[in-house]
């Protein structure tokens, strides 16, 4: 195979062989580009249905796009081959790595993390993978992983039952359900990610008989040896969230990635203190260039609501929209004289904002729409600006044109949005939030306002699951004090009141000094009995609401919970 072409691809080298199929390395000669081709076993695609049912599977594939899991360009056919061509990653599988060392416990959560939002981002899309283990990851070399194969995963479980020998690997990974050949949906994922995570931490999987019979049986009937017992070291906390996504009851593993994800973002933060999330923000900030932003310390109290309505409008140009510096250098490179002096006078607005000077502000702004009318990101900017200054009607007006110019720009869906959810039309508000998201997995305000209108319209369940995936794309977030925030109100909503606290406290610690936060902290530690602790919490309100009524109405409370 090495030197021929096959439809557009130059075959280069050999990467890889299993059950399933050849993987080779490729050129791409229409886009010029490196893939990997799998080519796929004539066994594993017999007859004409299971061709079929593969090209489907690999062209749902095709649409998830996301930093974690490997992107699928197309399926194709030959008179010879059928075969796949994906992302090519240069690196080592998870199996490689877990094979050569035990991975630190720093290293575990971040791994973790990052496959969990991979699958969180499929499931949503109603794809499960089905055959997730560690020689279906690949870890880039900056260790981030890519989880491999969606496409052929309902083809790989079909043969894994029906061969023996070298499939031993491939059961442990299983679910219970899959063992018994049962149909199984998204929580059989969860179960092989904590098989993953058991690996990682203990250097063998739980199951370590050498006959693929006796792993069956095992993975059906059998509880895993307690990961402490292989490494004491594992905290026991971590324990129990493994052995959790492991339940033999799908109704008893986390229910959802992000479920799974947020207790153990709860995890790093009791262990570290934070620190290691700081690190995994550091990272991400790295690929913006906005390091300054975390040198300033990402725990501290953020600015006065004064200085935050500028910063609000500051974040429509730059954070909204997602874009870098390096990034919006790159784009300058092939503008138009007229976008140029556009985004010149929308980046000395922007200075002008930090300033608090509003009207030099709007005439750069008009100076921005007169160079280039059809600059979408003037517009928002506007829209976001006008928003903050209580002049609602007008930035929907220029919220809409904003969206209008740029169909893709998060930043003109969300500065539409707000001021929708302003005048009361709470449901297209929430329509342009849900749109923004959907562009921009990672805006983090965008997760808040959808959540905290979620709860409002009576549906905390959904708030609760948008807003844990918010807290997992988000972590080290200057706002991820409103995601908790809105998560705690969720969970009270939900009468849940231990998790209610679990993120009304993840909130305070992120900003002290918030009148809601507060507020909804003194009620979930009442409603558990915290007396003394509701207390203070009410003591802080007072100390920082200022409307005088709530004032006082928070010193009845302190008052109430003194008889009690």
């Amino acid at each position: 195979m090495i030197g021929r072409t096959i439809s557009h691809y130059k075959i280069l080298e050999k990467l890889g062989e299993g059950a399933m199929g050849v993987v080779y390395k490729a050129l791409d000669t229409t886009l010029d580009r490196v893939v990997a081709l799998k080519f796929v076993s004539t066994a594993a695609v017999s007859d004409e249905s299971t061709r079929e049912r593969l090209a489907r599977e690999a062209k749902a594939c095709a649409a998830l796009n996301h930093p974690n899991i490997m992107t699928v360009y197309e399926f194709a056919r030959t008179d010879e081959h059928d075969f796949i061509a994906m992302e090519f990653v240069e690196g080592r599988t998870l199996q490689a790595m877990i094979g050569e060392k035990r991975f630190e416990l720093p290293e575990v959560l971040e791994t973790s993390l990052q496959v969990l939002d991979g699958l969180k981002a499929a499931h949503d899309k109603g794809i499960v993978h089905r055959d997730l283990k560690a020689s279906n990851i690949m870890l880039d070399p900056h260790g981030r992983p890519k989880i491999m194969d969606f496409g052929l995963a309902k083809l790989a479980q079909a043969s894994v039952l029906t061969q023996s020998g070298s499939t031993v690997g491939t059961i442990a990974y299983m679910s219970p359900e899959q063992a018994r050949g049962e149909e199984a949906d998204h929580r059989s994922d969860i179960y092989s990610m904590g098989v993953l995570m058991y690996q990682m931490l203990t250097g063998q999987l739980p199951f370590p008989y050498p006959h693929h019979l006796a792993v069956m049986y095992a993975v059906i009937n059998e509880d895993p040896k307690a990961p402490r017992g292989l490494n004491p070291e594992i905290p026991s906390a971590l324990e129990q969230i493994v052995l959790t996504a492991m339940a033999k009851d799908p109704g008893k593993r986390f229910q959802e990635c992000a479920e799974m994800a947020a207790r153990l973002l709860e995890l790093d933060e009791a262990l570290a203190q934070g620190t290691a999330l700081r690190k995994r923000f550091k990272h991400v900030a790295a690929q913006y260039e906005i390091q300054a932003a975390v040198d300033t310390g990402w725990m501290k109290p953020l600015p006065s609501p004064r200085a935050r309505l500028y910063r609000y409008a500051v974040l429509g140009l730059v954070v909204l929209l997602g874009i870098g510096f390096g990034l919006m250098k790159l784009l300058q490179s092939g503008e138009s004289e007229g976008r140029k002096r556009a985004r010149a006078h929308v980046e000395q607005a922007i200075s002008h904002i930090n300033a608090n000077d509003v009207q030099s502000a709007r005439n750069e702004l008009a100076l921005a729409i007169q160079s280039d009318s059809t600059y979408s990101n003037a517009w928002a900017t506007l829209a976001g600006l006008n928003s903050q200054l209580g002049r609602y009607d007008l930035a929907i007006e220029q919220g809409r044109r904003a969206v209008a110019l740029d169909e893709n720009s998060s930043s003109a869906m969300y500065n539409l949005a707000y001021p929708l959810e302003e005048v009361g039309d709470s449901d297209e508000a929430m329509l342009w939030y849900a749109k923004a998201i959907e562009r921009d997995s990672s805006f983090d305000r965008a997760y808040s306002a959808l959540g905290n209108l979620l709860i409002a319209k009576g549906r905390p369940q959904e708030a609760i699951t948008l807003l844990l995936t918010g807290e997992i794309r988000n972590p080290g977030s200057e706002y991820g004090f409103l995601l908790s925030k809105n998560l705690g109100k969720a969970y009270l909503a939900m009468r849940k009141y231990e998790d209610a606290r679990s993120a009304l406290e993840r909130s305070y610690m992120l900003r002290t000094d918030f009148p809601e936060t507060l507020f909804l902290l003194a009620t979930a530690y009442e409603a558990l009995s915290l007396m003394k602790e509701s207390a203070e919490k009410w003591r802080q309100y007072a100390s920082v609401e200022k409307d005088s009524g709530k004032r006082v109405e928070a010193l009845r409370h302190i008052d109430r919970l003194k008889g009690r």
